[in-house]
């Protein structure tokens, strides 16, 4: 692992293929790539504290197993369950149609995914990540 001169790191590509489904059932493949900046070193590490690359490798393909456990006939519950999945994924304009009530009773159960979202054309880049937020502003996510 070296330092490029302008303070990025090189990625590391696993060496497993992951895959993933989508909200309306369409399986991506890609192989993952772990990367940690100069910066994010030096700051959060203490300078005794080696960061272990390849243990970000092991974590993300370890999730991604953990994600294929709950398939059943390797699809995910959304696609071939839906009624037993986590998620209610309904498209925008459902969405749009129910009332406040109709969503708290449906959250009660499960998670919302909403498709086909009208959005602006953004890059995902570092560019369109700045229109949502700083990209050095961490962001607290709670819940199970």
């Amino acid at each position: 692992m070296s330092f490029k001169p302008d303070g990025r790191t090189r990625r590391i590509k696993s060496k497993t293929e992951v895959r993933a489904f989508d909200a309306e059932g369409v399986e991506h493949r890609f192989t993952p790539e772990v990367h940690v900046s100069h910066r994010f070193l030096l700051v959060f590490c203490r300078p005794n504290c080696r960061f272990k690359f390849a243990e970000c490798e092991i974590r993300v393909c370890k999730f991604f197993k953990h994600i294929e456990a709950s398939y059943r006939h390797n699809r995910p519950l959304h696609t071939i369950y839906p009624q037993k999945s986590h998620f209610d994924i309904i498209p925008f304009t459902t969405f749009q149609a129910l009332s406040p009530s109709e969503v708290q009773s449906r959250l009660r159960q499960r998670h919302i995914v909403i498709t086909n979202c009208p959005h602006p054309n953004l890059k995902f880049d570092a560019d369109g990540f700045r229109t949502l937020s700083a990209l050095d502003r961490q962001t607290s996510i709670q819940g199970n």
